[in-house]
């Protein structure tokens, strides 16, 4: 079957991909978490897929032919390199398809920061093979993949590779999901959301970073 092509019938057409609406925050949360564990696409697949998916149906062709498969390159820290975190990658993806550059900045760096402090994860889906498990919570510190899994792996002893992380990943990337619709919400409310202040924690990790990456090698 030849599937049928939805390219605009005036080449010189540009699309207007800025019509953000409200989000079923509750339908975003079920489809990031049914997102990340689809084909393994993960967690920037679910985030991304929750919070556009429905709006994209709703807009109609061709806007519903935007590949969402592509955000599996996100997964893991991108391409499992355990760098920013996926769920917030897809999230940030997401914002800026629709929002200015500038209120999309602002929105990513509420959502980082929340991100940071955060136990997580608290999304509990209605269907799961882990029903009757409370996954462990920690706090990320940082937005960064490998820091969130790592200081979850310490605390709760389960390696990487198992169906726990998994699972608590795949919940995480619900409740980011979650939040980032919260904040998209209150954009389109005209709320203002005032930025989460960073703790002394996280400056005292980001001066070693900024350490690391300064320090004079010759000396």
């Amino acid at each position: 079957m030849v599937r049928q092509s939805h390219a605009s019938k005036n080449p010189s057409e540009i699309l207007n991909w800025k019509q953000p609406q409200k989000i079923d925050i509750t339908q975003a949360a079920e489809i990031a978490y049914e997102g990340y564990k689809d084909r393994g696409l993960g967690c920037c697949h679910g985030t991304f897929k929750g919070l556009v998916k429905p709006l994209l149906t709703q807009m109609g062709a061709p806007y519903d032919s935007f590949p969402i498969e592509i955000m599996r390159a996100g997964k893991s820290g991108v391409a499992d390199s355990g760098s920013l975190c996926g769920a917030l990658l897809g999230a940030a993806y997401a914002f800026h398809l629709f929002f200015d550059g500038k209120v999309a900045d602002e929105m990513q760096k509420e959502l980082h920061l929340w991100y940071s402090q955060a136990m997580l994860p608290l999304y509990v889906p209605a269907v799961s093979n882990f029903k009757d498990y409370t996954v462990p919570q920690t706090k990320a510190i940082l937005p960064e993949c490998h820091a969130s899994v790592d200081i979850w792996i310490k605390a709760t002893g389960f390696a990487k590779q198992t169906d726990e992380r998994r699972e608590r990943c795949g919940r995480l990337t619900a409740d980011v999901a979650i939040m980032a619709a919260k904040i998209w919400n209150a954009q389109l409310d005209g709320l203002a959301f005032n930025q989460t202040p960073y703790t002394d924690e996280q400056k005292k990790c980001g001066q070693c970073h900024i350490k690391e990456l300064t320090q004079d090698k010759a000396a």
